[in-house]
């Protein structure tokens, strides 16, 4: 048995929290996950700053995961924010109420720190051989996108590409409107076309990360409630993520909050976030993806208990 540890990933949207034992550089039995929305985020592309009630929200829940992982027995916590937190203009305030309330210092993520820790948290499992793997998390205010083979980076970048982000610039009608989603998709076309990220490879295989492409897996399925080990390992087509998408897009969100599998936090967000892998798996070339739960929290986790990520080469 290893050392207990946890790790907070304070999202654009979400916040996530894994408590677990770790020993020499994997993770053994996981004592608890958790997720809380409070959309940190919101807002910013227009503020240019957190607003002080998503600050205020965020660290109360953050609170509230530091609590639980201490009555779990961690030794040590983590936590590390991402893109909501690099671009705002005020996140040494996020940052300083943090510590005041927990003790605890936050490591704000660069996007490409991100993307290596997301794709240590995705390989932190056994895989079979060494399997060209390209890795993508669509998250609120960015989308990271790794290649490996095996457990070894090949390429990483992250692109501001989000479902919040992108929802607040693109989705002003409930439901929202054919053209919207259009130019939504479009924009981030535009994105991977301009950031010169490859298309797929032979025998490469796409693997999504995230609450957005976890809930299409859970709708998918019609999971009344979160069920890991059935949406680990799901697969969808690049047809299905657009027949879910359309399914989603045509609802309003009184309606929406009500489809099985989604949880209703998430509904708001949910079209722009399907849109999203809709647009990067035909720009990409995929015709599948295969869903997994595991990301940046655990690749924070695996880093702590010693495994470095490997031999990093910029796109």
């Amino acid at each position: 048995m290893g050392k207990v540890a946890a790790a907070i990933d304070i999202g654009t949207n979400s916040l996530l929290l894994l408590v677990a034992e770790v020993a020499e550089g994997s993770i053994g039995r996981v004592l608890v996950e958790d997720e809380c929305i409070t959309r940190l985020g919101r807002g910013l592309q227009k503020a240019g700053a957190l607003e002080p009630r998503a600050i205020e929200e965020t660290v109360a829940a953050v609170c509230g995961f530091v609590a639980k992982a201490r009555e779990m027995g961690a030794e040590q916590i983590r936590l590390a924010a991402t893109s909501a937190a690099r671009d705002a203009a005020n996140a040494a305030e996020l940052a300083a109420e943090l510590k005041r309330s927990t003790g605890l210092p936050l490591r704000v993520l660069a996007g490409d720190e991100e993307a290596e820790l997301t794709f240590l948290g995705v390989t932190s499992t056994d895989l079979p051989g060494d399997r060209l793997l390209r890795v993508v998390d669509v998250g609120g205010g960015s989308t990271e996108f790794i290649q490996g083979c095996g457990k070894r980076i090949l390429r990483k970048r992250s692109l501001e590409v989000g479902h919040l982000r992108l929802s607040e610039r693109f989705l002003a009608d409930d439901p929202p409107r054919a053209c919207e989603v259009t130019e939504l998709k479009e924009c981030v076309r535009q994105e991977v076309l301009e950031a010169g990220i490859e298309g797929r490879q032979a025998g490469e295989e796409l693997v999504g990360v995230g609450g957005t492409i976890t809930t299409l897996a859970a709708i998918d399925q019609r999971l009344a409630s979160y069920e890991a080990a059935r949406i680990e390992g799901h697969v969808l087509s690049v047809e299905r993520v657009r027949a879910l998408r359309q399914q989603l897009q045509e609802l309003p969100l009184a309606a929406r909050v009500r489809v099985v599998g989604l949880a209703p936090a998430r509904a708001p967000v949910i079209v722009a976030g399907a849109a999203i892998f809709e647009a990067l798996m035909s720009a990409l070339d995929f015709d599948a993806l295969q869903v997994t739960t595991r990301g940046l929290r655990h690749g924070l986790l695996v880093a702590e208990s010693g495994r470095p990520a490997g031999g990093a080469h910029e796109e």
